[in-house]
């Protein structure tokens, strides 16, 4: 899950005595986030290729929100431009990127992604696959297209397919002892791990699009919990962190954008009311607002690795609610490829929850949101 979509956020001032609010549009689709009336300043940034939010609330008058609110985005920054970024070429997944050929030595957080990326892609058979980018810079439904669209050829997708294939990936562990003997009663031994990734195939590029921006929620969830704050919103591009409450001590409500109205980003097909002190991570899918047409067709970005084509899977837009920031990024990504009844397993097997809405425009909430869940 790259993937994703502008990231489009607006707040009503405050000053103005209005609710505040902030539309996100991104890899995954919007989602309006209600702040309430007594919230903290929300601010706004740009990193992971999207627009991130943030706001913090704490009782303790010793902590400092806007320092922590900068250190969360910093560490974003840091995850992004040394780690998780496929374009950049001084990227640890850059680096694996340009090594054809052998092992690449990574970080441990680098080894973490990569782990429960594949997973999700091994659960999914492959709906999730973290090396679509050859494909999907075939379609280039998220660039900009010099002149008129014009889909591959099938003998064209035939070929990049052959550079599609998680199971390419291999990952290792290594663990190694350093001793001391400066005391030779009581010799110190410390134990260390070195990390690799191997990729089997030439040509194999692997983007963490997908899964990255939920990746960074669960590193702004350690900086909250760690700060014990009473409340934060963080939202990067589509992936929303709900955090605690609000300042009032009201719950947040996390709405969920129309797909039958793409050009409207305030239509909701309804919202997401958490009780206060909930800590949970909201992502969307959906093929709405990336797309492109030709001879009257669109074709959207989110594509299915088995066919080679844009997911036909009579789904419109899924959102994914669970405690994993990276699974719910991950997760919404692969339920849209598979279709409702195919998500089932996958959902259950993660202890997550969706909202989906299929072609038809009916919405089907799965039990564990049902009592959150207020459609418009």
């Amino acid at each position: 899950m790259n993937k994703k979509i502008v990231t489009l956020l607006k707040m009503i001032l405050l000053s103005l005595g209005l609710i505040a609010a902030v539309s996100v549009a991104g890899k995954n689709k919007g989602h309006k986030v209600d702040f309430g009336e007594e919230a903290g300043a929300t601010s706004h940034y740009f990193a992971m290729g999207t627009s991130i939010s943030l706001s913090v609330y704490s009782e303790d008058k010793s902590v400092d929100e806007n320092s922590l609110k900068e250190k969360i985005v910093e560490d974003i920054k840091r995850l992004d431009q040394q780690v998780l970024s496929w374009r950049s070429t001084t990227s640890e997944l850059g680096e694996v990127n340009n090594n054809t050929v052998g092992s690449t030595q990574i970080s441990e957080e680098l080894y973490v992604v990569l782990k429960q990326s594949l997973q999700i892609c091994k659960d999914s058979e492959g709906a999730l696959d973290i090396t679509i980018r050859p494909l999907a810079a075939l379609w280039n439904i998220e660039g900009d297209n010099q002149g008129e669209f014009v889909p591959p050829a099938k003998e064209e997708i035939d070929e990049v397919l052959k550079l599609v294939d998680y199971e390419a990936i291999t990952l290792l562990s290594e663990r190694y002892s350093t001793s001391s003997a400066l005391d030779e009663a009581k010799p110190q031994s410390n134990e260390n791990t070195n990390y690799y990734v191997t990729c089997a195939s030439e040509g194999i590029i692997v983007d963490l699009g997908a899964t990255g921006k939920g990746y960074a929620l669960d590193k702004a969830k350690a900086v909250l919990d760690d700060a014990k704050v009473e409340g934060a919103l963080v939202t990067v591009g589509g992936s929303i962190l709900v955090y605690g409450e609000k300042a009032d001590g009201s719950s947040f409500k996390v709405g969920v954008r129309d797909p039958l109205k793409p050009n409207d980003t305030n239509a909701m097909i309804g919202y997401l009311e958490f009780a206060p002190g909930t800590v949970t991570c909201v992502s969307t899918s959906g093929g709405y607002e990336k797309f492109k047409t030709y001879e009257g067709k669109d074709y959207h970005h989110i594509l299915d690795s088995k066919t080679g084509y844009p997911s036909d899977s009579g789904l419109l837009s899924v959102t994914v609610v669970c405690d994993n920031g990276l699974a719910s990024d991950g997760l919404s990504t692969a339920c849209f490829v598979l279709g409702y009844e195919r998500s089932l397993p996958l959902l259950e097997k993660y202890d997550a929850q969706a909202i989906f809405m299929d072609s038809n425009g009916d919405i089907i909430v799965t039990d564990g949101l049902k009592d959150c869940w207020v459609e418009q």
